[in-house]
């Protein structure tokens, strides 16, 4: 990360996408540096998804960043027990998907559209294994 005195704001560098450093000789006092991992952890999830979604694990906050890196999204706090996570994806559906397969309990907080994608997939699941479940019964 470095600070861009020309727009008075943090901004992150890909290290891949560095091709040559110069300095420029000018001397920078930097006070207000915020945590360079936040700050990468959050200009990587808020950037390049066309959706968010805000989800609460019922997980301390070292238990969600296990369970879900903070390269792939930000992490608050929501008391001792819980984490709310911010996390981007290309849709609804994917989200959904994604946060099935954490294989926790959780909470779509927004929007209701991953929730709603969620629930369908959660049905999809639920009517294929009933409609299963009714054909075996009827075998002898």
């Amino acid at each position: 990360m470095a600070r861009d005195v020309g727009r008075s704001a943090w901004r992150t560098f890909r290290a891949d996408r560095v091709v040559e450093v110069e300095s420029t000789g000018e001397v920078v006092e930097v006070l207000d540096a915020p945590d360079a991992a936040q700050l990468v952890s959050d200009t990587i999830t808020r950037t390049g998804y066309p959706f968010f979604a805000r989800v609460r694990l019922p997980l301390s906050y070292d238990d969600a960043r296990r369970l879900v890196a903070p390269i792939v999204a930000t992490h608050e706090p929501d008391g001792a027990n819980a984490t709310v996570i911010s996390i981007g994806g290309s849709d609804p559906d994917q989200l959904a998907g994604y946060l099935l397969s954490l294989r926790t309990p959780l909470e779509v907080l927004s929007p209701d559209s991953v929730r709603e994608a969620l629930l369908a997939r959660l049905d999809a699941l639920y009517r294929g294994n009933e409609a299963g479940r009714q054909g075996a019964d009827e075998q002898p």
